[in-house]
């Protein structure tokens, strides 16, 4: 299914492309909100408000953007809205060792939860840009467009977070400042 048929197909209600949409970005919609939330059950709350919104506003769509800039962009903005609406926790939610790694594995989830924390307490604009660069292989143009700001900002937000995350790795994560 193209995306253009797959844009029509939900402009006529079509439970098919519906269920085509949440297929092709539903995981990658999952992955993005929780690393910028941080929270898989308020990541699945966003990607279903997002669908439920998607479903509601098809027909406002504009075609100017594709339809995953545009279903991005509304994931983006639910979790900016989450973020506002709740405290920020630093809390570990997943185990960090288990008695059955090696060594090497244990390093590589040791780097992985530094990193993890770094992310987390870098601000919401800069780890948005780290998620939707890194992790979603989103150009700057792309981003540009998604967060609707010019592509110099973005730049200019990647470079600074970079320099912070990798300020905040050399430091161990500890939290003297």
């Amino acid at each position: 299914m193209t995306e253009n048929q797959m844009i029509d197909g939900l402009i006529n209600g079509q439970e098919d492309a519906f269920r085509h949409m949440m297929l092709l970005y539903g995981n990658k919609l999952l992955g993005t909100c929780y690393l910028i939330l941080r929270d898989r059950g308020e990541a699945e709350d966003v990607v279903q408000e997002t669908f439920v919104r998607v479903f509601k506003s098809i027909k406002s769509f504009n075609r100017k953007s594709s339809l995953y800039t545009w279903i991005y962009r509304i994931a983006i903005n639910l979790s900016r809205d989450t973020l506002r609406k709740r405290s920020y926790d630093l809390s570990l939610n997943e185990e960090l060792i288990d008695d059955s790694d090696s060594l090497n594995q244990l390093e590589q989830k040791l780097h992985l939860e530094e990193l993890k924390i770094g992310l987390e307490r870098l601000n919401p604009i800069y780890r948005e840009v780290l998620v939707l660069f890194y992790y979603q292989d989103l150009s700057i143009a792309q981003i540009s467009e998604l967060l609707k700001e010019k592509e110099g900002t973005i730049k200019s937000r990647l470079s600074r977070a970079r320099r912070i995350l990798g300020e905040e790795m050399k430091r161990g994560g500890s939290e003297d400042e």
